[in-house]
């Protein structure tokens, strides 16, 4: 069963005996004990969102590199079918094929730039995203480090409070 903030709150000890602990001592260290847990619960909950949204992210950036190799791929093919049609133009027409050839060639070096050039932003996102995910691991880390602690400082309590 797992221990919530109102179940530290709500415990209750045997009565009191000679040379024993102070209740209302006892009372004030159980409500601090659930406040402080209740607080990293809720900071829990909220870096599990956050991780949920960068891995979502980071899905999404995928997802927008794949389909920027397929438009290269496409852009590729389309450039080399229409080189393939220019050259046949050419033995017919062969200045007027030329010419278009270089125009088209231009152009679809140009396009294949601006792809490559937003294939290179997109990466530039990526990486960003990636660190902005180990910064959340590294604070994921350190949150489970803190409660590690705190676990085994109420361990340690427990055979105190348990005496008492």
């Amino acid at each position: 069963m797992a221990l919530t903030p109102n179940d530290i709150q709500k415990q209750s000890f045997a009565a009191k005996r000679w040379g024993g602990v102070d209740g209302e001592e006892v009372r004030s260290f159980l409500i601090y004990v659930a406040e402080q847990f209740d607080m990293a619960l809720r900071e829990r909950a909220s870096l599990e969102e956050e991780l949920l949204r960068a891995k979502e992210k980071v899905d999404d950036l995928v997802g927008r590199e794949e389909l920027l190799k397929r438009t290269i791929l496409s852009t590729q093919r389309w450039a080399d079918d229409f080189k393939e049609r220019a050259e046949r133009e050419a033995s017919l027409i062969l200045r007027e094929a030329e010419a278009k050839a270089d125009e088209i060639i231009r152009g679809a070096y140009e396009k294949q730039r601006r792809v490559e050039s937003s294939i290179q932003d997109l990466k530039e996102q990526q990486s960003e995203a990636l660190q902005d995910l180990e910064g959340l691991i590294r604070r994921l880390q350190r949150f489970q480090e803190q409660l590690q602690g705190e676990r085994e400082r109420e361990s340690n309590l427990r055979p105190l409070l348990s005496q008492g």
